[in-house]
């Protein structure tokens, strides 16, 4: 477990592990470590609720469909992003078709 002083485990009667939050972060090191326990959870089972910018600025680059609410700017600003970046790999592939489709 990334963060055990953040995380707790419980095991229920038929003897599956459940995960829990047991404690919110409080410095920016235990922030950090809850955005790189969220990043990696294998089901999205962690959220962030909260409405703190500087907050949802780091997490819209790392985990964006974790968050409950999102600034629109920053919304928008993610969108844009992800479209430029999907429109330059498009390009990129079509370009590259050939090669990549293993012709000459």
């Amino acid at each position: 477990m990334v963060a055990p002083e953040l995380f707790g485990e419980v095991i229920d009667g038929d003897r599956s592990v459940h995960c829990y939050v047991k404690r919110q972060p409080q410095t920016e090191h235990e922030h950090a470590l809850m955005l790189e326990t969220m990043a990696a959870a294998e089901l999205a089972c962690i959220r962030y609720r909260g409405r703190e910018f500087k907050r949802q600025k780091t997490l819209v680059r790392v985990v964006p469909t974790l968050m409950d609410h999102i600034n629109p700017g920053l919304l928008h600003r993610y969108l844009i992003g992800h479209l430029k970046a999907k429109w330059a790999i498009f390009k990129w592939r079509l370009q590259n078709r050939k090669a990549i489709n293993g012709r000459k």
